[in-house]
Formats: C-alpha cells, structure tokens, sequence
C-alpha cells in the first residue's frame, strides 16, 4: 500500500511539472523601464511592474520621487493597457501599448500629455 501511494505520488508531482512546461509566459507580467519626454524638469525615467495573481493584474509605476499604486488597471486585447495612480495630488491617466518587449504610450495629468517609450527590463 505504501508503494503504492508513493508511486501515485511521484505520477502527481510529474505530470504537474509537464503541465507547467506547456504554459507560455504572460507577455506583460514582468518590469517596464520607459522614458518619459519633454517634461519641463527633464527626460526621467520609470518602471512599470506588473504582475498577475489568480488571474487579476496589478501593478506600481517607480520613479526618483517614489513607488505609485496603478488603480483600475486593464490590459486589452490588440496589447493595450489603461490605468489610473495618484502623483503629487494629480490624478494620472496611464496608457501604454505593448508589442514585444517595447511599451509605448502616453500619460495624461492635469489636460497636459506626455509621452514615453522604453523596453521589457531582463529578469
């Protein structure tokens, strides 16, 4: 009987390992550095994090000034993500398009629009 429990045992942890080799990873998970351009204090940089549990995306966007929680955060087909994060008491809209491992868009505060670009960071 113990031979065979460890035997069903050994089956289970298998052929869970097969099923894992056959999911592709998700093209968004993972870290973002972009760009932004023409701000009046300069050029600065960003990473946008993003990650997914039990199905659910969330994500913060990190600059110099600190770490930003992404609120209503939507990835859609044809590659595209919106969301929203709060700087300096500025509601901010996020829009960024994905196509490999590039992200561009634009982000919009206060009636003003600025854009960014930049690339998947390796993990």
């Amino acid at each position: 009987m113990i031979k065979n429990l460890l035997m069903l045992f050994v089956v289970t942890i298998l052929l869970s390992g097969c099923a894992t080799l056959n999911e592709k990873p998700d093209p968004f998970v993972g870290q973002w550095k972009f760009q932004f351009s023409n701000l009046r204090q300069g050029d600065p940089n960003a990473i946008l994090a993003i990650s997914k549990e039990a199905g659910v995306y969330s994500g913060t966007i990190t600059n110099s000034n600190g770490e930003y929680g992404l609120t209503d955060l939507l990835i859609e087909a044809g590659n595209s993500l919106t969301a929203n994060f709060q700087y300096q008491g500025y509601s901010v809209a996020f829009n960024a398009q994905f196509d490999g491992n590039t992200i561009s868009g634009q982000s919009n505060v206060n009636n003003r629009t600025f854009s960014f670009a930049g690339e998947r960071m390796e993990q």
